[in-house]
């Protein structure tokens, strides 16, 4: 059975929640009820709860504090935030969290018990394939090292077992030079057969990272070990790069050291002789190969970012780099690129800004070797990041977000018009979207789409010859059936019927035009 936690401030909803879950939801424990926000984190911490329910407004500490405290010691625990309707800053701060759940008070318990059974079935489905894959040792080895990689925790029983007894690690990036993504299988099991007992995982990056066990933090056997891997690998006609990364002291340390190789791996051309790099030796530490950015300068490009200052960002962005091409080497001037390039991105994420219209730095490295095209890029970057804070700050209130909304979809009624669809358009929780915009139009916002489609039907109707099934496609509707019915149902005829109506009404309007010019 699973556990759920129940906060919030009025003793009346605590009650009223509890009582309907206890009654419908028999798959659900009750491990507590808080009224506040401390005591809701004591009895997390006390009962781990795989759910919680939590008001935002609460005495002490509210619902999005709770979560920002709990996220990192329960990453596996589920949130569905209970809030009014006039909170939309909190519903937005909400979802950044990564919380999918906001449900509006007063809750209607159709949808609460719903919410919750959606979870719980979520829940149990990934349990089963976690005891699939713990109780396959290979498996469950590469499952802790991806989320040792992505700095999450993992129980040290989780792993027992599955990885080897070491007193130190040390994590090598594969790269192919010329990628073949059928073939990373056998990649993988060439970096398995050249060192034993090694686990290898792809990551986000497309590097493989294979984790073999070491004797010590002693460099000498580690670089041994790397050229080992990289003789193998290149006996086998594979045309790899291997980075070393920095010796890991412990797994919780693993993160740490890919975070540093990746860093590096991202600027790093394969060497002449082919072999290993050493990513330690090209660490920010040493300023002679990778020359720090002051931070005033640095500062002074993420703050016009964030200020939505288009010309100030790439004022700041081209002094940042030209800074660098005083270094006249163009491996340094990369590294800062890149810096600079992620930087700019997590301060939009920060702002509640979309980054997907965004360059992917990793790309621009990819194709880009001259400084010009570098700072070219950086450029645009910088400004198209300002632009995006900007228009985020613009439209952070209810009524201009609506009204965005509606531009949209006057200008997309061919597309996907669902809710969902909107919502992720929008960057929003679909139900939360659903009652914003009734709250600010005063109509359900599936009635306002129907009615845009139809009034642009009848436009099309009255304007061309197109045929009823090209007037539906234009409007979203894939079956004519279906756009006929509801065009019946909510101007009273067929289209055809008004196809027709709507002509003789024009011809007598120019024949009574004609009578009065006679």
């Amino acid at each position: 059975m699973l556990r759920l936690l129940i906060a919030d401030d009025e003793d009346l909803v605590r009650r009223g929640l509890a009582t309907l879950i206890d009654r419908e939801a028999g798959d659900l424990e009750i491990i507590g009820v808080a009224a506040d926000g401390l005591e809701a984190l004591a009895l997390a911490r006390e009962g781990r709860p795989d759910i919680m329910l939590t008001d935002i407004r609460m005495p002490g500490l509210g619902g999005l504090q709770l979560i920002q405290q709990l996220r990192p010691e329960f990453p596996n625990l589920r949130y569905v935030i209970l809030s009014g309707y006039d909170e939309f800053e909190y519903a937005r701060q909400a979802i950044s969290l990564g919380v999918a759940e906001y449900l509006l008070k007063p809750v209607d318990p159709d949808d609460l018990l719903s919410t919750l059974r959606r979870m719980v079935g979520e829940i149990e489905a990934e349990r089963r394939q976690e005891r699939l894959i713990q109780s396959t040792p290979r498996l469950a080895a590469e499952l802790g090292l991806r989320r040792l990689l992505e700095g999450l925790p993992v129980e040290p029983a989780a792993l027992a077992g599955c990885l080897p007894e070491s007193a130190a690690w040390e994590l090598f990036l594969v790269r192919e030079e010329q990628p073949r993504p059928a073939e990373l299988a056998a990649l993988s099991e060439l970096c398995r057969a050249a060192l034993a007992d090694v686990t290898v995982v792809e990551d986000a990056y497309g590097y493989l990272c294979v984790l073999a066990p070491a004797a010590g933090l002693v460099t000498e056997p580690l670089i041994l070990l790397a050229h080992g891997l990289n003789e193998a690998l290149v006996g086998a006609g594979r045309q790899a790069t291997v980075l070393a990364a920095r010796p890991c002291a412990d797994l919780s340390s693993i993160h740490q050291c890919y975070e540093e190789a990746v860093r590096v791996a991202e600027y790093t051309r394969p060497r002449p002789d082919g072999q290993p790099v050493l990513t330690w030796d090209l660490l920010p530490s040493n300023t002679e190969r990778w020359p720090l950015l002051p931070a005033a300068s640095r500062d002074a490009l993420l703050d016009a970012v964030a200020n939505g200052d288009p010309d100030g960002a790439a004022h700041h962005a081209c002094a940042a780099l030209r800074s660098a091409l005083e270094q006249n080497a163009l491996g340094p001037l990369r590294a800062v690129w890149l810096e600079l390039a992620i930087l700019i991105i997590h301060r939009v994420q920060e702002e509640g800004a979309p980054t997907e219209t965004l360059l992917d730095p990793r790309n621009v490295l990819a194709d880009t070797r001259a400084a010009p095209r570098l700072e070219e890029r950086l450029v645009a970057l910088a400004r198209d990041a300002a632009s995006a804070c900007r228009q985020a700050r613009e439209r952070q209130t209810p009524r201009n977000a609506m009204a965005d909304l509606r531009d949209y979809i006057a200008g997309h009624l061919n597309e996907d018009l669902t809710i969902t669809a909107l919502a992720r358009r929008m960057h929003r929780n679909g139900k939360y979207l659903g009652e914003l915009f009734k709250q600010v139009t005063g109509e359900p916002l599936g009635a306002y789409v129907i009615r845009m489609r139809m009034r642009r039907a009848c436009e099309l109707l009255t304007s061309t010859d197109l045929r009823v099934h090209a007037v539906a496609e234009q409007i979203g509707y894939a079956d004519p059936k279906h756009f006929s019915s509801m065009f019946r149902s909510l101007i009273g005829v067929s289209p055809a019927e008004y196809r027709e109506q709507r002509a003789r009404e024009v011809g007598q309007s120019r024949e009574h035009a004609a009578s009065c010019t006679a």
